[in-house]
């Protein structure tokens, strides 16, 4: 699938963090207050986020679980990321504003720079190319959300149809967490 590979530029300025394991960011700087308290919003439970392990069989550190079409507050459509994803359809009506949102778990260790990157093609042709940063999570039991901003789905007969999208999860370390192809239906009704 040539004409929809994913390969995002990264920004000449942007310069990732350099890598800590969770033991390194709890034992750091023990004795600084604002610092304990960032390593709490990161963490939650810092304790408890140095065990976090959601599926021991699993090495990956991110684990994406569902891909959701959100309208009016309601998911309306979703694809299950844990099992292959790989030509999943969605349905989408046509002129309706949107958002994606995606859930995944962290475990083990902290992701930085996660990004979620797709391109849409219609017809073998891309018209459009999204990269979102979702931002640095810490593993935690609980599934971690995240909202693409609002859209407004294609209107009118010309832009009804299938739409092919190719997705991936990366980071900043250049690991990817999974990349996967599925289907967009714009119709005329739910």
């Amino acid at each position: 699938m040539s004409d929809v590979e994913l390969d995002e530029p990264v920004d000449e300025f942007y310069k990732a963090p350099e890598k800590k394991t969770v033991a390194e960011i709890i034992s750091a700087d023990s004795g600084d207050d604002a610092l304990e308290r960032y390593k709490a919003s990161l963490l939650g439970n810092v304790a408890a986020a140095a065990q976090t392990v959601i599926d021991p069989t699993d090495p990956r550190v991110v684990l994406p679980m569902t891909l959701e079409i959100v309208y009016g507050g309601t998911v309306k459509d979703s694809i299950d990321l844990t099992r292959n994803p790989e030509g999943a359809s969605m349905k989408l009506k046509e002129g309706v504003q949107y958002h994606l949102r995606l859930g995944f778990n962290v475990q083990r260790e902290i992701v930085t720079g996660l990004r979620y990157l797709h391109r849409v093609a219609k017809m073998g042709i891309t018209i459009e190319k999204e990269s979102y940063m979702l931002g640095s999570y810490g593993p935690r039991a609980e599934v971690h959300h995240y909202n693409t901003p609002q859209d407004t789905a294609p209107e009118g007969m010309m832009q009804r149809g299938k739409y092919k999208i190719k997705s991936k999860l990366i980071d900043d370390d250049g690991h990817e967490y999974l990349s996967w192809s599925w289907n967009l239906e714009i119709a005329k009704d739910w």
